[in-house]
């Protein structure tokens, strides 16, 4: 929570139903408390939801906490310590997508706004969606922001200015990594959202050639990494050894283009963090606070294998090659502070 005096995790149980499987359970345990007479007390756990597939965000302000919760096909919000526990239900039509995002920066009226994908009324299609934090369907509680084919997520960068939305058509093999430019507003046009079909020319859709496995904004919101793997069919096309992995990054304030040296992440990297990268980059550290460096858990193209510190060039300068700092890590995360 921001104020460090509650921790929220999720878990997963078997469920004593066959037919129910694997549940993932959200609980939280308060960590201190300076309030005598609080009723969740120092060390007490309590449980607030579950379901299959269960994904959060904290909101950047208080205790609430927006969810999507795929069996119950909900996206809400809801205030783990509120005395009347209320709910406030965003959508009953979630998308194909896992975490939706909280943003940090209010609207133009002071409204809290969220992101989150919505198959629409009439059909299969499926929409980004901006809404207020407090509901509603009118005009003035939400807004789409652009049509999304295919299974998406989505990364807001820390000043909340802009939006990296990756999505994947499993059918046709094709992706799009996009970046939307704020300001978000629930306002009358505020900026030219209704260009879902972007171009390749356009310098702000990566249109990337490789698949991207996970995506992450430097914290001064500058620079946009992104982790990529080729398509199955170059690995096929390959004369041997392993794929090719690369971080690669855009400049967004020159629109230059970096790649790093070729790795291949940890076993505990691969199977925990990346299949759910846009939970875990709520939470995980893999930029250094000045935005100057990123850390990664690899097998390094120099043979090592740990934790490596990667230099962000600068500015059009030479790409360092990256920095073995402990052998033997399976994942790494940098201090926020």
């Amino acid at each position: 929570m921001p104020d460090s005096k509650e921790l929220v995790y999720l878990t997963t149980y078997g469920d004593a139903k066959p037919e129910a499987g694997w549940q993932v359970s959200m609980d939280m345990v308060r960590v201190m408390t300076e309030e005598t007479s609080a009723w969740l007390a120092e060390g007490a756990m309590m449980h607030m939801e579950e379901g299959v597939p269960l994904f959060f965000c904290p909101s950047p302000r208080d205790r609430r906490l927006l969810l999507h919760v795929g069996d119950k096909n909900q996206i809400k919000i809801i205030e783990p310590l509120s005395l009347d526990g209320e709910e406030v239900i965003l959508s009953q039509r979630p998308g194909a997508f896992r975490c939706p995002v909280w943003l940090p920066k209010k609207g133009d009226s002071g409204e809290e706004l969220v992101i989150f994908v919505e198959v629409g009324q009439g059909g299969p299609t499926q929409q980004l969606i901006l809404a207020d934090a407090r509901g509603g369907t009118g005009d003035t509680r939400r807004r789409k922001l652009m049509d999304c084919e295919g299974f998406t997520t989505l990364t807001v960068s820390p000043d909340g200015e802009k939006l990296a939305v990756l999505t994947r058509k499993k059918r046709a093999l094709s992706e799009s990594l996009t970046i939307l430019d704020g300001p978000f507003s629930l306002e009358e046009d505020p900026w030219p959202t209704d260009s879902a079909a972007v171009t390749n020319e356009d310098p702000n859709n990566l249109a990337p050639k490789r698949r991207v496995l996970a995506n992450y904004w430097s914290p001064d919101s500058r620079y946009l990494l992104w982790l990529s793997v080729p398509e199955k069919d170059d690995i096929i096309a390959a004369t041997g050894g392993p794929a090719q992995i690369f971080w690669e990054l855009i400049d967004t304030m020159t629109g230059r283009n970096y790649q790093f040296e070729p790795h291949v992440p940890s076993e505990t990297v691969l199977s925990s963090y990346l299949p759910f990268f846009d939970q875990y980059a709520l939470s995980q550290n893999v930029w250094s606070p000045d935005s100057k460096s990123f850390c990664y858990a690899a097998l390094g193209a120099d043979g090592g294998f740990g934790a490596y510190v990667q230099d962000i060039p600068a500015s059009a300068g030479q790409v360092a090659r990256p920095k073995l700092v402990f052998s033997g890590a399976q994942s790494v995360s940098w201090s926020p502070l």
